[in-house]
């Protein structure tokens, strides 16, 4: 929908808002991360490209095919192969650590969940909700003032099931939290979630 140093008014999108894509989620952007496993990066894959924000954080879906290199721990790369899209690497590529999708935001302004065909949303299955609580919610941070209680699916007490009907997920509550202060919760990050591709079930 964007594209450098332009700009759009509503009246130029003209596929209509709810069906136009404006941004997309690109996980984990300070390691280089493929097929759900760390790996090294290629060279030209340096900070501005790694950056939160700005002008090279745009691109373009395209197919790619990673392959090992003994001796090596950066995969070699055939670009526009295949037919897989998300979740193959986040060099700008659609990336999450979620069990098959990505978060997208339309034009529109609401967020859907997509998986192997636009707004299909999650794949059937029980998940694992979790929530942190950064000491400031404006930046990015993976600091929780929960201490981590409800950060990762091991931790994490709510489960829901995503079902072939229509789903309708129940309120969740968190009674009396054990809140850490914004400093205690900045002197200690929360621990990461489970890599993608697992499973979030319990047994």
């Amino acid at each position: 929908m964007f594209e450098i140093n332009a700009f759009r008014k509503f009246r130029d999108v003209i596929d209509g808002l709810s069906n136009t894509l404006m941004q997309y989620e690109s996980c984990g952007r300070t390691q280089s991360w493929v097929h759900g496993r760390p790996s090294g990066a290629p060279a030209w894959w340096d900070g501005r490209y790694r950056a939160w924000t700005g002008n090279f954080n745009a691109n373009w879906f395209y197919t790619a095919e990673f392959t090992t290199t003994a001796g090596s721990d950066v995969p070699t790369v055939n670009w526009f192969v295949g037919a897989r899209i998300i979740n193959t690497h986040n060099w700008n590529a659609p990336y999450s650590f979620h069990p098959g999708g990505i978060q997208i935001t339309l034009g529109d302004g609401s967020v859907r969940l997509s998986t192997y065909e636009s707004g299909d949303g999650a794949p059937l299955g029980e998940y694992a909700v979790t929530v942190r609580w950064p000491p400031d919610v404006t930046v990015p941070s993976l600091e929780d003032r929960l201490g981590g209680a409800y950060a990762t699916a091991q931790t994490s007490r709510w489960k829901v099931e995503i079902t072939e009907t229509e789903n309708r997920l129940p309120e969740i509550a968190i009674e009396a939290p054990k809140l850490r202060s914004n400093q205690a919760a900045a002197t200690r990050a929360a621990p990461t979630g489970p890599p993608m591709g697992v499973s979030a079930k319990t047994p």
